[in-house]
């Protein structure tokens, strides 16, 4: 009986493997009678082609080898569109592998074929393809841009199907960049086509980017399910099992684990059937976070390492630290603290790696933007020139008329060179100092963002690096007492953890003070009350605050600009003005939001500071201009007052922060969207 249940087993496990053979030798049974009865060499070409696409559907590999026969066939009888569809096709294949830097070299090759024959369908579909790899890179301006330029192409010759899967896209990138009622708008014209059009691969893929937009839970799941049914309906395997995928994560985060890891457990065997090692990762990344918060760390365990052996196939860094975290939980509830603690410092080292790549990628782009910038200067200077060779000859050509003409014209027309030319010269020096002002309020910008950053960056790294750690410690030091028992009687032993706990305090302060945790939370008003407080407290030191108006929040780095601003202005007034009173502002007022400071120091004399470098006036005064700010500064022996005012834009209120359901738009494949 025993060997029958194993028999029963090993054949249970077989059968995707014995499905997915059984697919392709039906495939192969269907092309290749046919391929040997066309005589015509495009009309053959296209058949091979539609034959490779059934293939890579289910097997990847065995996909790139037919495609490479349509590729000899097709140079062979010069099919400029067969060898666009090859690369096109190649470009999917590798999508879906996760090589997207591959996959984007693909597109752009096919994108070269179809621009010879002047495809205009076939290079609307290519642009699209290539948007989705940007909005995957996160690149999303690029991606938008792309999929407008993919849009332009499909509206002219009215592609419905391939317009479907573009809106999808717009969609997508505006929900990544939090524009979600345009994303919404995208979504629903998209939804509205794909369904008018029988478009179901698009039609589901909509649906699973709308889901997540959704605030009412029951609304998500009424998306899935449908997105679920129409999947079923046309056997779309790469679709059924995104979309178990997604119905699993909507109940994880209802926290309904149960259900979760029913449609997790019914989405494994068919991402690993369509070989999608992404969304497998996500499965069991899903499964071992719902066992370890059943307590069911042994297969916790299991399934964070089997997140961790695909995010290692996809080389990501990110889902690979979070694996591991995943398994450091499972360790520590099985009670493998050493095991544990390694898993936790190799999520720690990943992340850090991660980081460190993202701020490389951050630099990278940085530098383009500059070199984009240093090519428009060069196209100024150009047009410029080409300004000053015209007014020299409009100069020329008005002095042949004045010489062939009376005196009293000769004047005239001086007179009239003089002022077009002063008038020329003066919207030239104009433009340049603009130009000139923008630039150096873009260098500002960057400068206090990329300061913010970095602040960011070690306080991360302080509290989820040294300060894990030192958590892992103690943990480690308070098992050992349970171990040996003398432990808690030694001197040395609470001493150690006493040490512990400090570093551990003076670490979390050090991180907070980096980061202000108060900041975030409660705004403008709350941080800077908070901050004054503190310094109140100290001896010889008074520091009041007052505030008036309703307090509001504001953009995340015009908050962190006034907070490090009222640190510094007090900062200043103890250290150099040796101040006993300051007394803070706040005031909100309308359209007008103003930050005073006033001391009793002794005062300094502005105009010999007003040119000094640093933390000086002029740094602080050009700080402020890069959100419109006018800087008031009055100081005499009886004190200092500095005040500073704004006037309020769009763009210092604060966006609302939702959570978003990453949406992955599909690839556009023949007519319909491949993933």
């Amino acid at each position: 009986m025993s060997k029958k249940l194993i028999l029963f087993g090993i054949l249970i496990l077989l059968i995707p493997s014995l499905l997915k053979a059984q697919s392709l030798r039906d495939i192969h049974q269907k092309y290749l009678p046919q391929l040997d009865t066309i005589s015509t060499d495009t009309l053959r070409i296209k058949k091979i082609i539609s034959y490779a696409l059934e293939v890579m559907n289910i097997d990847g590999d065995s996909g790139l080898v037919i495609l490479d026969w349509a590729e000899r066939e097709s140079t062979k009888h010069q099919f400029t569109n067969g060898l666009g569809k090859v690369f096109s096709f190649r470009g999917v294949i590798a999508n879906r592998k996760n090589e997207l830097e591959l996959a984007l070299k693909h597109y752009e090759h096919s994108l070269v074929f179809f621009e010879k024959t002047n495809n205009e369908k076939e290079i609307g579909r290519q642009y699209y393809n290539m948007g989705i790899i940007y909005s995957y890179q996160g690149k999303l301006k690029e991606a938008t841009e792309i999929f407008i330029k993919a849009a332009g192409y499909l509206e002219k010759i009215k592609d419905t199907t391939g317009l479907c899967a573009v809106y999808n896209g717009i969609g997508t990138s505006f929900a990544s960049l939090e524009e979600f009622k345009k994303a919404l708008d995208y979504y629903t014209i998209a939804e509205k086509m794909a369904a008018a059009h029988g478009d179901t691969a698009t039609w589901v893929q909509t649906l699973h980017n709308k889901a997540p937009l959704n605030k009412e839970w029951e609304a998500r799941l009424k998306d899935l399910r449908l997105a679920l049914m129409l999947s079923q309906k046309k056997g779309l395997m790469a679709e059924t099992g995104n979309t178990f995928k997604a119905l699993g994560e909507t109940y994880s985060a209802m926290s309904k684990p149960d259900s979760a890891n029913y449609f997790f457990l019914k989405a494994e065997p068919i991402l690993l059937q369509v070989d999608n090692n992404n969304y497998t990762t996500m499965v069991y990344q899903g499964l071992a976070r719902n066992m370890n918060q059943t307590r069911n760390f042994k297969k916790g365990k299991e399934y964070a390492e089997k997140a961790i052996g695909y995010a290692e196939k996809n080389a990501d860094l990110e889902s690979i630290a979070a694996s591991y975290f995943l398994l450091g939980e499972s360790l520590e509830g099985i009670g493998m603290y050493k095991e544990s603690l390694a898993a936790v410092r190799h999520e720690i080292k990943l992340l850090d790696s991660f980081r460190n790549q993202k701020n490389a990628a951050h630099i990278n782009t940085l530098e383009v933007q500059y070199r984009t910038l240093q090519k428009d200067k060069q196209i100024l200077d150009k047009q410029l020139a080409i300004d000053q060779q015209e007014i020299a000859l409009q100069k020329k050509d008005m002095l042949i008329v004045i010489i062939s003409g009376a005196l009293l014209i000769l004047v005239l027309g001086a007179i009239l060179v003089y002022f077009h030319s002063r008038n020329k010269q003066d919207l030239q020096l104009q433009k340049l100092k603009l130009l000139q002002q923008e630039y150096e309020l873009r260098a500002t910008r960057a400068m206090m963002e990329g300061e913010e950053r970095e602040r960011e960056r070690i306080a991360r790294n302080l509290h989820d690096g040294a300060a894990s750690m030192l958590s892992a410690a103690q943990l480690y030091v308070r098992t050992l007492a349970k171990q040996v028992h003398i432990l808690p009687d030694l001197p040395v032993y609470n001493d150690t953890l006493t040490l512990l706990d400090e570093a551990s305090t003076e670490i979390r302060e050090t991180a907070h003070n980096l980061l202000p945790r108060i900041l975030q939370q409660d705004g403008l008003h709350a941080a800077i009350e908070n901050f004054c407080n503190k310094f109140d407290n100290q001896q010889n030191l008074a520091v009041s605050f007052q505030s008036y108006g309703l307090p509001v929040r504001y953009n995340r780095h015009f908050e962190l600009l006034v907070y490090r601003t009222v640190q510094e202005l007090i900062n200043n007034s103890v250290k150099h003005a040796n101040a006993t009173e300051i007394m803070v502002q706040l005031s909100f007022d309308g359209d007008l939001f103003s930050v005073t400071v006033e001391d009793d120091g002794k005062g300094f004399d502005i105009n010999s500071i007003s040119g000094s470098q640093g933390m000086g006036i002029s740094s602080l005064r050009q700080r402020m201009a890069v959100f419109n700010g006018n800087t008031d500064i009055q100081s005499s022996a009886e004190g200092t007052v500095v005040y500073i005012s704004f006037e309020l834009s769009p763009l210092l209120q604060m966006k609302e922060k939702k959570q978003l359901y990453p949406g992955d738009p599909s690839v556009l494949v023949d007519g319909q969207a491949a993933e």
